[in-house]
C-alpha cells in the first residue's frame, strides 16, 4: 500500500490503472467545467499532466489506458457543447474524436483491458443509450429497457459479455447482462419493493416548457392515472441539488408515494446550470445569473397552469442541499402561487454558507456561486439571500437539518426558521443531531417521511392519506 502525496487543497481522482500496473490515470477537477487529465509512474514517483486537446478551459474525465498503453481514452467536452469520447495519443500528442455525431454527453465508460472495445454510455435527456467501440473503430448500440439508466459497465473477462447495473422509474437498480453477439439481454438480480406492487408505479412523461427568454427548460412530469381536466391534481415540484447535477428517471419510493397514494402530481425540471444539456446550459446560472435559475420554476408555474390536469392553485416546491435554496429562492420569489415548500439542508445566504462550509470545499464553490470574499459578489449574494428577503415568504414552510453536517453548515437553517418565527410565519424545523449532509439512518427518514406527508396533507388539503 503506497500513499501519493500530490498538492493539497485540490480535487484529484484515481481513474485507471495501465495493465502492467506501474502506471495510474488520474484527473484534477477544479469545476464542473474545467478538469485537467494526468499519469502517475509509479516507477518514478513522478505525476505528469498530458496536454489538453485546446487552450481553453474544459473537462476532462473517464480516463482509460488501451491494452499497450499507447493510446489514452477520455470524454470530454474541449470540441462541442458535449461530453465526447476521445482518444489521445501519447507518441504523437494528438486527439482524435470519436462521437462527434452524438450530440448528447458520453455518460461512462469501461474497456476491455484484451481487445480494447470499449463500452460507453449516452445521457440522452436524461435517459440512457449503450454502446460498443470495437478496437477497429466499428460502433454500434446494444438493446435497452426504454427509460432507463445504466452505470458501471465491465466486460466480462472473455470479453463475450458486458454486465451493468440497470434501473428504471419503475425499478430499483438491478444486475443485467448483454450477450455481445447476440444482443440477448439476461437479468441476474431482482431487487425488493417492501411490498408494493410494481404494477402500480407509474413512469414520467418527458416534458419542456418555455422559460423567461425563449430557453425551453426539460422537465420528468409523473401524472397519477385519475388526473384529468374534471380531477386536476395537486403538484410537487421536486428540484436536484448540485446544482451542476441533473434529475435523471431513476426509481423513488418517495416520488411512487406522493404520485400513487397521495394522488399527487410530481414535476423534477432541469433547470439552466443542471449537467447534460451541454457546457453552455451548464454555466447559466453562475455567479451573477444565480437568480435566473429560479426565473425557470416562474415559467415552470406558468407551464402549470396551462394543464387542465393540474391544480394550479396546489403547488408545494421540495429539494435538498441547492435545491433546498433553490426552495427558498422560489418561496421569496412566488409565494402568492405556492402552497406549501418542503427544504433540506438548504443553503440560506451563500456568503455565510461558504464562509463556514469545510474549508476543503470553499474554493470549488466559490467557482460556481461566486467569491464572497469582493465586495460585489458580498453585496449580490445579501440582496438575493432568502435569509435576508425572509419577509417576502408567506408560504408555510418545512426545513429539515442535521446538524452535524459540513457542507452546508446546520447554522443555515436556523437562520432561516428562527427569522421566519420571528415574523410569524408557518414554519417547522426537524434538526437531526445525529446526521450530516446525507441522511443515512431509517429511523430518521421514516420519522421525516411521516413529517412530510403531513405538511403536505395538511397546506395541499390531500385527501384519502394511506
Amino acid at each position: 500500500l503506497k500513499r501519493i502525496h500530490l498538492v493539497t487543497d485540490e480535487y484529484w481522482y484515481a481513474s485507471h490503472w495501465s495493465n502492467d500496473s506501474k502506471q495510474l490515470l488520474m484527473w484534477r477537477r477544479v469545476s464542473a467545467l474545467e478538469s485537467y487529465p494526468a499519469v502517475f509512474d509509479f516507477s518514478t514517483n513522478k505525476l505528469t499532466m498530458l496536454p489538453t486537446a485546446t487552450k481553453d478551459p474544459a473537462f476532462y474525465t473517464n480516463l482509460l489506458f488501451s491494452p499497450d498503453g499507447r493510446e489514452v481514452y477520455m470524454t470530454t467536452d474541449a470540441f462541442s457543447e458535449f461530453h465526447e469520447l476521445v482518444a489521445f495519443n501519447r507518441e504523437t500528442g494528438k486527439y482524435t474524436r470519436l462521437t462527434a455525431d452524438i450530440p448528447w454527453d458520453v455518460d461512462e465508460t469501461t474497456i476491455d483491458r484484451k481487445s480494447g472495445s470499449i463500452a460507453f454510455t449516452v445521457n440522452q435527456e436524461g435517459t440512457s443509450r449503450l454502446f460498443v467501440r470495437e478496437h477497429g473503430g466499428t460502433r454500434r448500440e446494444l438493446p435497452l429497457p426504454a427509460q432507463c439508466i445504466v452505470s458501471d459497465a465491465r466486460f466480462s473477462v472473455d470479453g463475450k459479455k458486458l454486465g451493468f447495473t440497470l434501473h428504471s422509474p419503475t425499478a430499483p437498480r438491478d444486475v443485467f447482462s448483454v450477450d455481445l453477439k447476440s444482443g440477448e439481454l439476461t437479468r441476474w438480480t431482482h431487487s425488493v419493493t417492501g411490498g408494493l406492487n410494481p404494477n402500480s408505479f407509474v413512469e414520467p412523461t418527458l416534458v419542456s416548457y418555455p422559460s423567461f427568454d425563449g430557453r425551453k427548460i426539460s422537465a420528468f412530469l409523473y401524472r397519477p392515472p385519475q388526473a384529468g381536466p374534471k380531477n386536476p391534481v395537486p403538484t410537487i415540484i421536486m428540484i436536484h441539488g448540485g446544482p451542476a447535477s441533473q434529475y435523471r428517471p431513476v426509481f423513488s419510493s418517495r416520488i411512487q408515494y406522493y404520485v400513487g397514494q397521495l394522488g399527487c402530481a410530481v414535476i423534477c425540471p432541469n433547470v439552466r446550470g443542471s449537467s447534460g444539456y451541454g457546457k453552455t446550459f451548464l454555466a447559466l446560472d453562475n455567479g451573477m445569473k444565480r437568480e435566473d435559475s429560479v426565473r425557470d420554476i416562474g415559467a415552470l408555474l406558468d407551464w402549470i397552469v396551462s394543464q387542465k390536469d393540474l391544480d394550479a392553485k396546489r403547488v408545494a416546491v421540495t429539494g435538498r442541499s441547492y435545491g433546498g435554496y433553490m426552495v427558498l429562492a422560489s418561496l421569496v420569489h412566488y409565494s402568492d402561487r405556492l402552497r406549501a415548500g418542503i427544504e433540506a439542508a438548504g443553503i440560506a445566504n451563500f456568503a455565510s454558507f461558504l464562509e463556514h462550509t469545510e474549508s476543503y470545499r470553499q474554493n470549488r464553490r466559490r467557482v460556481e456561486y461566486g467569491d464572497e470574499r469582493t465586495e460585489e459578489m458580498r453585496a449580490f449574494f445579501d440582496r438575493i439571500a432568502p435569509s435576508r428577503n425572509a419577509a417576502k415568504i408567506q408560504t408555510p414552510l418545512l426545513v429539515v437539518h442535521g446538524v452535524n453536517d459540513p457542507r452546508v453548515p446546520f447554522s443555515e437553517a436556523q437562520k432561516i426558521v428562527n427569522r421566519l418565527i420571528s415574523l410569524d410565519r408557518d414554519v417547522w424545523g426537524i434538526y437531526v443531531g445525529n446526521e450530516g449532509h446525507i441522511f443515512r439512518k431509517r429511523s430518521n427518514t421514516d420519522y421525516i417521511r411521516v413529517v412530510e406527508v403531513m405538511f403536505l396533507q395538511r397546506h395541499l388539503a390531500l385527501r384519502n392519506v394511506q
